[in-house]
Order: structure tokens, then sequence, then C-alpha cells
């Protein structure tokens, strides 16, 4: 079988290879609907817009929500093997990285640890106001934006105490009347 270079491919559609390189390796813009679950193992992603969530599914079928995963950062879904999984809380664009470079993996692989120190962090704490708290310094704008049960699943808390300890904040911020 004849093997054909880049160059020949560029004369057979009147493209330059250097074009032609760049087409081949360009990223891939994805519009993801809200809830869609993705599991293709091996993909890299940076979210352009939206927000998505990490999750296992436990043996009794409960879902556990791992990491949160916003805009401008990275994600990779991992082997077939693997438990966790990817969701979409709001309508997205992904960007599905195609050979990342050295620089492009570094930055993944410490995106990934962050988020997994700051679980770990949240973890640690006692208090669920304080993993609260904590979540929204790190995340300011996603505590609004997603379903409050996947922020509680997160902290490791149940929803009902997620809403005691906001609304017992809002209580707190009111003026006295």
């Amino acid at each position: 079988m004849k093997k054909f270079s880049l160059d020949t491919y560029a004369q057979c559609f009147i493209i330059s290879a250097t074009n032609l390189h760049k087409t081949m390796y360009a990223p891939i813009i994805q519009h993801v609907p809200k809830g869609m679950i993705l599991s293709k193992p091996g993909q890299i992603y940076l979210v352009k817009k939206g927000v998505v969530r990490e999750f296992i599914t436990l043996n009794s079928g409960d879902e556990v929500t791992t990491q949160m995963i916003p805009e401008k950062e990275y994600f990779f879904c991992s082997s077939k093997s693997s438990r966790q999984k990817y969701q979409v809380l709001e309508a997205s664009i992904l960007q599905r990285m195609e050979n990342p470079g050295p620089r492009e993996l570094t930055s993944i692989l410490e995106e990934t640890l962050s988020r997994i120190e700051l679980r770990a962090e949240l973890l640690k704490l006692k208090k669920p106001g304080e993993r609260l708290e904590t979540f929204e310094k790190q995340y300011p704008n996603i505590c609004n934006r997603v379903p409050h049960y996947h922020v509680a699943s997160l902290l490791n808390i149940t929803p009902q105490t997620l809403s005691r300890i906001r609304r017992i904040r809002a209580l707190r911020k009111r003026p006295p009347s």
C-alpha cells in the first residue's frame, strides 16, 4: 500500500501542509445539552462555558459528586473500568483536546490535583458550614448555578443541612427590623 505524506494530501485538497496539520489537530468544540453524561474514555475536555460534575455511583445506586468542573478548567474521562462519570449540569460548550502537548497535559494534571485536594480539604473540615464556605471561596460562581443536592453531595452533607446553613446565613445577614 502506498504511503502518503501530509504534502501529498495537501496537493489533493489544495491546502498547505501546515494548514492541513493545524486542521487535523484542531480542538473540537461541542455544544452539550444539560444532563448529558460524558463517558467516552480517554477524552480530555476544556470547559469553555458551563459546569460539569464528576460523580461515582455506589453499589446502593446513590450518586456521590466528587468534583465540580467550572469554566476554564480541564477534565479527563478515564478508562472504561473507572467508576467516574461526568455529567453536564447546564448547557455547556466543551472543547475536546486532540493530542494535547506537554504544557496542556501539565495544566490538566495540576487542575485535577487541585480539585482533588479541595475535596479532601472539604471532607477534613468538621463543620458543614465551613465546608460550604471553603467551596464558595474556591468556586464563587457555581453554588447558585447547579442543583443544591449536587453541592450537598460534594460537601458530604444532606440537602436539608445545606438549606439550613443557607437559611441561617441569610437570617444573620438581614438587618434587624
